[in-house]
């Protein structure tokens, strides 16, 4: 019987350890950046992945020469090697309607994730058949041209209100402004903050240790608390003073912070339930 709880409280301790490595790929990049994705789709020239810790997100597509290799989640390592294709190449997954309301036109001012940090550009290039298109990206004062598709990018200004005197395009500018430092808030917290650990440690081992219904105390209490300031983590001081930046970072933390609690409070009375049934199995 020791010999049984001694198991399954290893296998209990291994398995909160590990659950957070399970399933991912490692998409590393030139600039030493590492990311968690699930890679969709690779082409000569471009790589398809969606966020590991956000699968029902955008699909987001980047050039293949920014990246050097790829993890799987099988451990195989794949060296990414730039193709160079024809000019006829043409991806047959995309079939776009070109006259589809989330198309872009040049001149466009836009917000679009890059490595995880929301970044404004001008869009420079259309391919509206592909739903794609070439932002000149702004990202801490040195202009990168980098391919986007259209459901990864966020509309701030149209191209004919770029420079408009009306204080009505400076104001739908400044609504634009706010959601992108929003989004860029949460985009932030899904990669740096890590301040759920103790709370989920310890609703993991009270409801392993003394049940589900004991468990459901902290668990209740630590997801409907807000993470302490001192505990987010956010990466740049400077961006700490913008409050719509703040309100996203903040607001992502706490939809981390919750979802992992309710996880291991499910994963701990899982196998507290399971080492109950083994142990009146033994005794029958």
């Amino acid at each position: 019987m020791k010999h049984i709880s001694l198991s399954v409280a290893f296998f209990a301790i291994l398995t909160c350890n590990c659950i957070n490595s399970i399933a991912q790929d490692i998409l590393k990049f030139k600039n030493g950046d590492e990311l968690k994705v699930k890679v969709q789709e690779i082409t000569p020239a471009e790589i398809k992945y969606k966020r590991f810790d956000n699968p029902n997100g955008p699909m987001i597509t980047i050039l293949k020469s920014t990246a050097t290799s790829i993890q799987y989640e099988n451990g195989v390592v794949e060296k990414i090697i730039q193709d160079s294709p024809g000019a006829s190449y043409v991806d047959p997954t995309i079939t776009a309607d070109v006259s589809h309301p989330g198309s872009f036109d040049i001149g466009d001012i836009i917000a679009t994730d890059y490595f995880g940090v929301m970044c404004q550009g001008k869009v420079i290039e259309v391919n509206k058949r592909r739903a794609k298109a070439v932002i000149d990206l702004n990202k801490n004062g040195t202009n990168i041209k980098v391919n986007r598709a259209f459901s990864n990018m966020i509309l701030v200004k149209k191209a004919e209100e770029v420079g408009s005197p009306t204080g009505n395009s400076n104001s739908e500018a400044s609504i634009y402004q706010n959601n992108a430092d929003l989004l860029r808030g949460q985009v932030d917290a899904n990669r740096y903050y890590k301040g759920y650990t103790g709370a989920g440690t310890g609703t993991f081992f009270t409801s392993f240790l003394f049940g589900p219904i004991i468990g459901l105390i902290p668990a209740a209490a630590c997801s409907s608390t807000p993470p302490t300031p001192e505990r987010l983590g956010m990466p740049n001081v400077r961006l700490a003073q913008n409050p719509n930046y703040v309100a996203g970072y903040t607001q992502e933390a706490r939809r981390i912070k919750s979802k992992k609690v309710w996880s291991n409070f499910g994963i701990g009375s899982g196998l507290a339930i399971a080492l109950s049934v083994a142990l009146l199995s033994s005794h029958r």
